[in-house]
């Protein structure tokens, strides 16, 4: 793209470098002039920022190029999050059938079962195409992590391990074999289910996986467009081998998210920009683009924002576009507790 037909700022949907994640993406962009290098803007005119990437050492790290070089505005997290990617299964199926929510492999086993069963699930339980968890950037090791171990690196005790090598994936393997013998995992698994296709034709109970991004679009999908009104998913705890147990594996929340906002060469007044972009990391910023507009989107209740009804439901605005008014990919973040 030519300097003269650039936009003053870009701001892709993800990742971390307009050509890519991989290493030396944004330094490339910074040599063919496509970027501006904002080490000194920041110090000078970035103060929000900054203050907030020194609250963790890793933020600096993943703001950085491995030059050294600081090249956009990243969201970042400052508070711990809670898990946003993990197992569901169809809630209004297990108040069918009876059953609590499962806490270990063994109860696992037999809701799936049941699945089969009573509810004609053709694949009780979603699991990836490769038929082994990776843990990759943040998606877990659901059900390997019961073994203590994932399909890929691992960190135990500050010793980093690569997953199946070590003696529990071997009883991983086996154990996920079983389910598969019984007829509860997808026969023709490697070729892939569309997961909100088989959930809501009933022909699945349960997925390894399901992002907070595809839950909502799902069971309003399932009650809306097909009329079964009681469909509903629940999160449900990654299982244990045995009860007591201990879990070490989870899903990896990144302390810096990504969704980089650039300020290109184009640029006639790369400091406003850069203030500009500052001010989303300011505790008045902080607020408008987690919450919205005071006594609109949320009201203050003890001290603490929380979402009106409004706010939780804008019927006006689809949640794909509430970024297009709140730009949360250019922020401080926090989940709210009660939206947990």
């Amino acid at each position: 793209m030519a300097p003269t037909m650039q936009p003053d700022q870009l701001k892709p949907t993800g990742g971390f470098a307009l050509g890519g994640n991989g290493p030396g993406c944004a330094d490339k962009e910074l040599e063919d002039v496509v970027i501006l290098r904002l080490n000194e803007l920041f110090d000078s005119h970035a103060p929000a920022y900054m203050k907030a990437l020194s609250t963790d050492p890793d933020l600096i790290k993943f703001s950085k190029t491995d030059t050294g070089n600081m090249y956009a505005f990243h969201m970042i997290q400052t508070n711990p999050q809670a898990p946003h990617v993990g197992t569901t299964m169809r809630k209004d199926w297990l108040d069918d059938l009876g059953f609590d929510i499962p806490t270990t492999l063994d109860e696992w086993t037999t809701i799936l079962r049941a699945f089969r069963d009573e509810k004609g699930a053709e694949a009780a339980v979603m699991i990836p195409t490769t038929g082994i968890e990776t843990k990759d950037i943040w998606y877990t090791a659901s059900f390997a992590s019961a073994f203590g171990v994932a399909g890929t690196f691992i960190q135990e005790n500050g010793r980093v391990k690569y997953g199946p090598i070590q003696p529990g994936f071997a009883d991983y393997v086996e154990f996920m074999n079983g389910w598969y013998e019984e007829g509860l995992i997808d026969k023709d698994f490697p070729s892939g289910i569309n997961q909100e296709q088989y959930y809501r034709e009933g022909k699945m109970g349960a997925s390894y996986e399901t992002g907070f991004w595809t839950y909502a679009p799902i069971t309003n999908n399932a009650r809306e467009a097909d009329g079964i009104e009681t469909f509903e998913l629940v999160g449900i705890p990654y299982p244990k081998l045995n009860e007591g147990d201990t879990l070490h594996i989870r899903c990896k929340v990144w302390s810096n998210l990504g969704y980089p906002g650039f300020i290109t060469t184009a640029n006639h007044s790369p400091e406003k920009a850069v203030e500009w972009f500052d001010n989303f990391y300011t505790d008045e910023g902080y607020i408008l683009t987690n919450y919205g507009i005071e006594g609109v989107e949320f009201e203050y209740v003890d001290g603490k924002p929380e979402y009106t009804e409004y706010g939780k439901h804008r019927e006006d605005l689809p949640w794909i576009n509430i970024e297009m008014k709140f730009p949360i990919s250019i922020m401080r973040v926090i989940i709210s507790e009660s939206l947990i």
